[in-house]
């Protein structure tokens, strides 16, 4: 007899397990908060140069974006990678 895990041509997936899930979830933040990090650095220099203070502004939002643009991708580079 065979042990496939195909049925009807389609295969089964496995469930992740907790702790596999945690893992996941702090890899995925611990790489968005990079990017988001290093772009912080480098936005909040640009806007101390151009305004000649500290401030807070749009600035924020490109972190913002820059922290949920990597999580997106990492979870997406993660659904393929582990099919």
């Amino acid at each position: 007899m065979c042990d496939s895990k195909i049925n009807d041509g389609k295969a089964k997936m496995k469930k992740d397990s907790i702790p596999e899930i945690i893992i996941l979830f702090m890899i995925k933040t611990f790489f968005s908060f990079s990017a988001a990090y290093f772009v912080s650095l480098w936005v909040m220099q640009i806007a101390y140069e151009e305004r000649g203070y500290k401030a807070y502004g749009g600035e924020y939002i490109l972190i913002l974006i820059a922290f949920v643009a990597t999580y997106y991708n990492i979870s997406l580079f993660f659904k393929y990678f582990r099919r």
